[in-house]
Protein backbone atom coordinates (compact mmCIF):
# COMPACT_ATOMS: atom_id res chain seq x y z
CA UNK A 1 0.00 0.00 0.00
CA UNK A 2 2.52 2.58 0.78
CA UNK A 3 4.55 1.36 -2.09
CA UNK A 4 1.80 2.55 -4.81
CA UNK A 5 1.02 5.92 -2.58
CA UNK A 6 5.17 6.92 -2.99
CA UNK A 7 4.59 6.26 -6.71
CA UNK A 8 1.49 8.52 -7.37
CA UNK A 9 3.42 11.23 -5.29
CA UNK A 10 6.31 13.55 -7.60
CA UNK A 11 9.08 11.91 -5.92
CA UNK A 12 7.57 8.46 -6.49
CA UNK A 13 6.86 9.21 -10.72
CA UNK A 14 10.18 10.26 -10.97
CA UNK A 15 11.73 7.29 -9.17
CA UNK A 16 9.63 4.39 -11.34
CA UNK A 17 11.41 6.49 -13.84
CA UNK A 18 14.81 5.76 -12.78
CA UNK A 19 13.97 2.09 -12.30
CA UNK A 20 14.54 1.72 -15.55
CA UNK A 21 17.91 3.33 -15.72
CA UNK A 22 19.32 6.69 -14.81
CA UNK A 23 18.44 10.04 -16.99
CA UNK A 24 18.84 13.52 -16.99
CA UNK A 25 16.37 16.70 -15.74
CA UNK A 26 15.35 17.19 -19.15
CA UNK A 27 15.02 13.40 -19.86
CA UNK A 28 12.62 12.93 -16.89
CA UNK A 29 10.75 16.45 -17.36
CA UNK A 30 9.82 15.31 -20.85
CA UNK A 31 8.59 11.97 -20.20
CA UNK A 32 6.40 13.62 -16.87
CA UNK A 33 4.97 16.57 -19.05
CA UNK A 34 6.77 18.75 -16.58
CA UNK A 35 9.43 21.45 -16.64
CA UNK A 36 13.03 20.88 -16.04
CA UNK A 37 12.54 22.98 -13.48
CA UNK A 38 10.48 21.17 -11.44
CA UNK A 39 12.37 18.19 -11.89
CA UNK A 40 15.48 19.64 -10.29
CA UNK A 41 13.96 20.92 -7.30
CA UNK A 42 12.58 17.22 -6.76
CA UNK A 43 15.65 15.60 -7.45
CA UNK A 44 17.82 18.20 -4.79
CA UNK A 45 14.95 16.87 -2.17
CA UNK A 46 15.12 13.27 -3.22
CA UNK A 47 19.29 13.67 -3.59
CA UNK A 48 19.47 15.45 0.31
CA UNK A 49 17.04 12.71 1.33
CA UNK A 50 19.15 9.81 -0.36
CA UNK A 51 17.06 8.50 -2.49
CA UNK A 52 18.76 9.59 -5.89
CA UNK A 53 22.40 10.59 -6.56
CA UNK A 54 24.31 11.92 -9.33
CA UNK A 55 25.90 9.25 -11.65
CA UNK A 56 27.65 11.32 -14.34
CA UNK A 57 27.11 13.83 -17.27
CA UNK A 58 25.29 13.92 -20.47
CA UNK A 59 26.19 16.58 -23.37
CA UNK A 60 23.26 19.03 -23.43
CA UNK A 61 22.34 21.79 -25.67
CA UNK A 62 24.27 24.32 -23.80
CA UNK A 63 26.25 22.61 -21.17
CA UNK A 64 26.28 18.98 -19.28
CA UNK A 65 23.01 17.20 -17.72
CA UNK A 66 24.14 15.54 -14.77
CA UNK A 67 22.58 11.87 -14.89
CA UNK A 68 20.42 10.68 -11.95
CA UNK A 69 19.97 7.29 -10.48
CA UNK A 70 18.15 5.61 -7.37
CA UNK A 71 20.42 4.46 -4.70
CA UNK A 72 20.60 1.04 -3.92
CA UNK A 73 18.39 1.43 -0.68
CA UNK A 74 15.53 2.76 -2.79
CA UNK A 75 15.68 0.30 -5.52
CA UNK A 76 15.62 -2.19 -2.78
CA UNK A 77 12.36 -1.08 -1.58
CA UNK A 78 10.59 -0.40 -4.73
CA UNK A 79 11.68 -4.21 -5.58
CA UNK A 80 9.74 -6.75 -3.83
CA UNK A 81 11.49 -9.45 -6.19
CA UNK A 82 15.41 -8.73 -5.06
CA UNK A 83 15.07 -10.91 -2.19
CA UNK A 84 13.01 -13.89 -3.76
CA UNK A 85 15.24 -13.82 -6.62
CA UNK A 86 18.44 -13.88 -4.76
CA UNK A 87 16.99 -16.73 -2.55
CA UNK A 88 16.47 -18.45 -5.20
CA UNK A 89 20.07 -18.41 -6.78
CA UNK A 90 21.51 -19.24 -3.68
CA UNK A 91 19.13 -22.23 -3.74
CA UNK A 92 19.86 -23.31 -7.11
CA UNK A 93 23.53 -22.73 -6.64
CA UNK A 94 23.28 -25.12 -3.64
CA UNK A 95 22.12 -27.41 -5.23
CA UNK A 96 24.56 -27.05 -8.76
CA UNK A 97 27.85 -26.59 -7.36
CA UNK A 98 30.39 -28.01 -5.39
CA UNK A 99 30.64 -26.89 -1.90
CA UNK A 100 33.68 -25.18 -2.64
CA UNK A 101 32.09 -23.43 -5.59
CA UNK A 102 29.18 -22.48 -3.89
CA UNK A 103 31.66 -20.77 -1.10
CA UNK A 104 33.67 -19.22 -3.70
CA UNK A 105 30.97 -17.66 -5.22
CA UNK A 106 29.84 -15.86 -2.10
CA UNK A 107 32.75 -14.91 -0.92
CA UNK A 108 33.33 -12.96 -4.18
CA UNK A 109 29.96 -12.01 -3.83
CA UNK A 110 29.93 -10.72 -0.41
CA UNK A 111 33.59 -9.08 -1.40
CA UNK A 112 32.52 -7.12 -4.91
CA UNK A 113 29.09 -6.23 -2.41
CA UNK A 114 31.43 -4.37 0.84
CA UNK A 115 33.20 -2.35 -1.85
CA UNK A 116 30.18 -0.88 -3.00
CA UNK A 117 29.75 0.46 0.36
CA UNK A 118 31.62 3.63 1.54
CA UNK A 119 33.22 3.44 4.34
CA UNK A 120 33.44 -0.78 4.56
CA UNK A 121 37.13 -0.37 4.64
CA UNK A 122 38.70 -3.09 6.53
CA UNK A 123 40.24 -1.65 9.75
CA UNK A 124 42.87 -2.37 11.38
CA UNK A 125 41.28 -3.14 14.90
CA UNK A 126 40.63 -6.69 16.49
CA UNK A 127 38.49 -9.36 14.39
CA UNK A 128 35.67 -8.99 16.88
CA UNK A 129 35.55 -5.20 16.05
CA UNK A 130 35.53 -5.83 12.11
CA UNK A 131 32.93 -8.63 12.88
CA UNK A 132 30.81 -5.98 14.90
CA UNK A 133 31.18 -3.73 12.17
CA UNK A 134 30.16 -6.25 9.60
CA UNK A 135 27.24 -6.81 11.82
CA UNK A 136 26.16 -3.17 12.12
CA UNK A 137 27.23 -2.20 7.99
CA UNK A 138 24.13 -5.36 7.65
CA UNK A 139 21.75 -4.40 9.70
CA UNK A 140 21.93 -0.37 8.84
CA UNK A 141 22.73 -0.78 4.68
CA UNK A 142 20.68 -3.71 4.35
CA UNK A 143 17.87 -4.20 6.50
CA UNK A 144 19.47 -7.44 8.13
CA UNK A 145 18.72 -8.53 11.39
CA UNK A 146 21.56 -10.11 12.70
CA UNK A 147 23.37 -10.71 15.96
CA UNK A 148 26.97 -12.01 16.36
CA UNK A 149 27.89 -15.11 18.56
CA UNK A 150 31.08 -16.58 19.41
CA UNK A 151 31.56 -19.97 18.26
CA UNK A 152 34.47 -22.73 18.61
CA UNK A 153 36.75 -19.77 19.59
CA UNK A 154 35.29 -17.74 16.12
CA UNK A 155 32.62 -15.50 15.18
CA UNK A 156 28.81 -16.34 13.91
CA UNK A 157 26.82 -13.62 12.47
CA UNK A 158 23.14 -14.91 12.71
Amino acid sequence: MLRKQFLETSRGRIAALLQRGGLTAEEMASQLDLTPTAIRAQLAGMERDGLVRRVGQKRGVTRPSQVFELTAEVEQLLSGLYVPMLSHLVRVFSTDLRSDQLKKVMRQAGKSLARDFQGARRPTTSLEARVTAANELMITQLGAVTHVVRKNGGFLIR
